[in-house]
């Protein structure tokens, strides 16, 4: 592949990974939902995305020390600190880290 060809691959999956993210915020600037659904979604999505991205991280690890304690260290970042990107920042540099190590 042509150096050209991959800077074109970066930019535009820039720029869709831009556009989907914000399109909702323009779509939905002036929307005010009262909706139950959409309440309960908001409140409990953060850890739903990281019980998935642990399933699908642990799915074709070898269960070395780093995946084990990595899985460990997301939930008790969770549970502590209830910030998904807490908590998904820090697991992530301690799995990176004893990866390294290890």
């Amino acid at each position: 592949m042509s150096d050209g060809y991959i800077l074109l691959a970066l930019l535009l999956s820039s720029i869709a990974v831009v556009l989907t993210r914000s399109l909702g915020f323009i779509f939905f600037i002036n929307v005010k939902s009262n909706n139950c659904l959409l309440k309960t979604l908001e409140r409990n999505m953060p850890i739903m995305i990281i019980v998935v991205l642990v399933f699908i991280t642990l799915r074709d690890a070898d269960f070395g020390v780093a995946q084990v304690v990595g899985a460990f260290s997301a939930l008790a970042a969770h549970l502590i600190f209830k910030n998904a990107l807490i908590t998904i920042a820090f697991s992530t540099t301690i799995c990176l880290l004893l990866v390294a190590i290890f």
